[in-house]
Parts: C-alpha cells; structure tokens; sequence
C-alpha cells in the first residue's frame, strides 16, 4: 500500500511539474493588487484563476485514469474490482474531457472579447 501511495504522489508531483507554466500569472502583480476597477480586469482575474487550476484538474483526473487502470490490470480474478475500476476509467477521461473543452472555450471567448 506505502508503494502506491507514493507512486501516486511522484506522479502527482511530476504533473503538476510538468503544468507549471500555469502558475506564470503570478509574475504580473498588477492584476491580482487591490480589487478590481472594471469588469475587464473582473473577468481576466477570473480566467486566470481558472486557467490556474484546469492543469491542476486535469493532473488529477489524469492520475485517477492511471490509478484505474492498475486497478483494472492488477485484479484480475475480482469482478467488483474490475467494474468499479472501469468507473474511475470512464469517469476519468470524461473530467478531461470537460475540462479541456472549459478551457478551449475560455480561451476562444477571452481572446475573443477581452484581449
């Protein structure tokens, strides 16, 4: 069990590494100092903080997927383990799949309105 729990944390780590461009936004104090002054800075406050936390979402929906297919691969002979393991599957590659679609659409209408 110890070497799960710490192949699941490595993983977690080396993804959220992997995603760290996400957290550049910090960098620009100017949007995140004080409350903001019009509903633009409201709004790209706002994205943002989404953007920062999607590759967050999607790292652990990704690790979910993993965790279920070893699942699904490591207990063979157990039927119950096997279906529930085909549910984190499913529902992992759906949370991807919201989550990437949230984020294109974010993009496209900030760019398209904001930006």
């Amino acid at each position: 069990m110890f070497k799960k729990i710490q192949l699941l944390l490595a993983s977690l780590a080396l993804l959220v590494a992997r995603n760290a461009e996400a957290f550049e936004i910090f960098g620009n104090q100017q949007r995140f100092s004080g409350s903001p002054q019009t509903f633009r800075s409201l709004v790209l406050i706002i994205v943002d903080l989404v953007n920062i936390a999607i590759p967050i979402l999607v790292s652990l929906a990704v690790i979910g997927f993993i965790w279920g297919i070893t699942q699904y691969g490591f207990n063979q002979d157990s039927e119950e383990t096997k279906k529930t393991a085909r549910k984190i599957m499913v529902w992992g590659i759906i949370i991807i799949f919201v989550m990437v679609s949230i984020y294109g659409i974010l993009n496209i209408l900030t760019n398209t309105f904001f930006r």
